[in-house]
């Protein structure tokens, strides 16, 4: 174990209490209070809601205490200059961005870190993947272009998260990157699995998400056309694309599914436990999780769950824990709904009871932590 603390400063659009961001502000808030024992750190990121813009309650513009050993910086301005005084402030051991596309919170700490020579480690938390980076995919591959060929991300050390993610790197950025393997630390579950009962003949699941096209909100949807009407579904998260829910919304009208399907609007993390307790089933189709914070969430709170086969958490039918599916494959997913629909109670309790214990034995390892502690060379 490393005998000397080391300052980490983390650079992020948005921290708690900004929630709608989704898994970022998650994975990160986990990894400062999981390792800020043997770490300082900063946290530099912008004092505004995801989307909303709306302004968050806390004190901007200074260093606020957020834990014991975590300092957090909620700016309501950023330039290159005040990223360079904070560098030169906090004087990090390690510089860690989160995303790739960020102006403020990733380019301009990556080269102001470069020129004061600090060591900078990037998670680039799921943008390289094939449905990121069919969003606007132009610009971000131009983007990507220009960078590399002026060589910003030389000796700059790539934090994986999952195994897709290691090979998205390597793919855009070749086979001498460096990148370390460490996934994402989940939060601490002390609570017991309290699904609502399941009779037969009806199933209430549950989508989180945001509410954008990779998401494949719009499939779940067309998968829900000639279910019986015992199968409901309501959708939780953040408006990202306005255009698409209202593709989503008509797509609802018309196939008369008003009364089964409904958009509830946001929810922080701290309430989605609570919300998972009225559900049995979680759905979420999506073109890619880099990790899926909501996904494990609700296998945590015993919801099996109906996913892509384009996230970490693969085998779930093997393991009677929920389906991972290829995206396109719609009557798979209806196959998946149907299941469910009809179990009764004693063969839902043995699906919910093995989806927990899915999320217990692929999360909580003790290895996880020593990959987030080589990432930071605290071994």
């Amino acid at each position: 174990m490393s005998t000397t603390r080391k300052t980490i400063l983390i650079f992020i659009d948005w921290f708690d209490p900004a929630y709608k961001a989704g898994g970022p502000v998650v994975s990160i808030r986990n990894l400062a209070l999981a390792l800020q024992s043997e770490v300082s750190f900063f946290i530099y990121t912008g004092n505004r809601e995801y989307q909303s813009g709306e302004e968050l309650d806390v004190a901007p513009n200074k260093w606020v205490t957020y834990d014991e050993n975590i300092k957090v910086h909620y700016a309501s301005k950023v330039s290159s200059k005040s990223i360079s005084e904070v560098l030169q402030t906090v004087l990090p051991d390690i510089v860690y961005l989160n995303g790739m596309f960020s102006w403020s919170f990733s380019i301009l700490p990556l080269i102001n870190a470069r020129r004061l020579k600090i060591k900078v480690i990037l998670a680039p938390r799921g943008m390289l993947s094939k449905g990121s980076l069919g969003v606007k995919s132009m610009k971000k591959k131009v983007f990507l272009i220009v960078m590399k060929s002026l060589y910003v991300y030389k000796n700059v050390k790539f934090h994986a998260t999952s195994r897709q993610e290691e090979q998205d790197v390597l793919s855009h950025f070749g086979q001498g990157s460096s990148i370390c393997f460490a996934q994402n630390l989940p939060r601490t579950h002390e609570t017991e699995a309290t699904p609502i009962p399941k009779e037969r003949s009806e199933l209430n699941m549950i989508l989180v998400g945001r509410i954008a096209a990779e998401k494949n909100i719009l499939n779940a949807i067309k998968v829900l056309k000639g279910s019986p009407s015992g199968v409901k579904l309501d959708i939780y998260g953040p408006v990202y694309d306005a255009k698409y829910k209202k593709q989503c919304e008509l797509e609802i009208k018309e196939l008369n599914l008003e009364d089964r399907i409904k958009f509830m609007g946001s929810i922080s993390p701290d309430r989605l436990e609570i919300a998972f307790k009225k559900y049995q089933v979680f759905m979420l189709p999506s073109s890619g999780e880099n990790y899926g914070h909501a996904i494990i969430e609700a296998m945590f709170s015993g919801l099996p769950v109906i996913i892509s086969d384009q996230t970490p958490w693969r085998n779930l039918s093997q393991n009677k824990a929920g389906y991972d599916i290829a995206v396109e494959n719609l009557s798979a997913y209806k196959k998946a709904i149907d299941t469910f629909y009809g179990m009764g109670q004693a063969e839902f309790k043995e699906w919910s009871e093995n989806a927990r214990q899915y999320a217990i034995s692929n999360t909580e390892n003790p290895e996880i932590l020593e990959q987030n502690r080589d990432l930071f060379s605290l071994s």
